[in-house]
């Protein structure tokens, strides 16, 4: 295994997000917390439950983004139901992902008047 290949073989993913191996019951984030991460999932499944109900994550699903983008706290408590992999950024590398991008989050009151998408052009 090389820098740029991960403990699998694959190639590592570029920007400085973590491939992450995880097994079933996992506790990913707790509703009400801060949220430290933005995760995307390669395999498995993730139980999301928060006040809007319950789904489940898989295979290119996401969460946190909006928990980074904003800051604030999570709005659902994940557990993994299966093994999964995962794709992790934490705080700082997003910063740094949104610095490179050049973009900026938008005020509250901006993203509520338009809804859940970001506009990364600003």
């Amino acid at each position: 295994m090389n820098a740029s290949q991960t403990a699998a073989g694959r190639p590592a993913p570029a920007g400085g997000a973590d491939e992450v191996a995880v097994g079933p019951g996992e506790l990913l984030a707790t509703a009400g917390r801060p949220g430290r991460q933005y995760l995307v999932v390669v395999e498995g499944s993730i139980e999301a439950r928060g006040q809007k109900g319950e789904r489940r994550l898989r295979a290119g699903d996401t969460s946190g983004w909006q928990e980074m983008w904003v800051g604030g706290l999570s709005p659902e408590t994940l557990v993994t139901r299966t093994a999964a992999r995962l794709l992790v950024v934490g705080r700082a590398q997003f910063r740094a992902f949104a610095a490179i991008a050049g973009a900026r989050p938008q005020p509250e009151a901006d993203r509520v008047r338009r809804g859940p998408d970001l506009d990364l052009t600003a």
